[in-house]
């Protein structure tokens, strides 16, 4: 599962397989990268601005922001 943390990993894979049922996060955090490098599992490869008036953006997860994904991929459904 390339492009996933450890984390997300193995909880999909528990609740794929009956271990734990899986709850996704209420709020998901939008962050913008200063490089083109791919991440790479472990955080390296991405470098996210500071200072300034940057900030993260919070996201309520929910199917108004997040629509059902379509040919394998996923946009959101809000600006």
């Amino acid at each position: 599962m390339a492009g996933f943390t450890d984390y997300l990993e193995a909880e999909i894979l528990d609740h794929l397989f009956g271990a734990a049922a899986y709850t996704a996060p209420a709020t998901l955090y939008i962050a913008l990268g200063t490089d083109a490098t791919t991440p790479v599992e472990g955080g390296t490869g991405f470098t996210e601005p500071s200072g300034g008036a940057y900030a993260r953006v919070a996201m309520t997860n929910n199917a108004t922001n997040f629509p059902a994904a379509s040919g394998g991929a996923k946009t959101t459904g809000t600006d």
